[in-house]
């Protein structure tokens, strides 16, 4: 799954893929302007915080999408990768 964050906004590709999850934005501060108030600085330079019922909403997903992004978030969070509260997923900023 990629988050495309760019001047129109953030939107999402390959939104099946559940086996990868990253940013796609010239830098993370492009990705966090891009993503607003959906975004947050993560600690790591190349990182940032995405909240996770924004991805939900822009997958617009369905019940079997639900399921398996569902369990792509048990899986970040095994590792680290959702904030404590669990409204966040750490995203890797990848340059565009």
């Amino acid at each position: 799954m990629i988050i495309v964050a760019d001047a129109a906004g953030p939107r999402l590709e390959e939104k099946d893929v559940f086996n990868r999850f990253h940013v796609r934005a010239g830098s993370a501060e492009e990705a966090l302007s891009a993503l607003g108030e959906d975004g947050r600085a993560a600690e790591e330079a190349d990182h940032v915080w995405v909240r996770v019922d924004a991805v939900r909403g822009w997958a617009g997903g369905d019940a079997a999408w639900e399921e398996g992004f569902s369990k792509m978030i048990g899986f970040a969070a095994k590792h680290g990768w959702v904030d404590e509260a669990g409204t966040h997923v750490k995203a890797h900023v990848q340059a565009d």
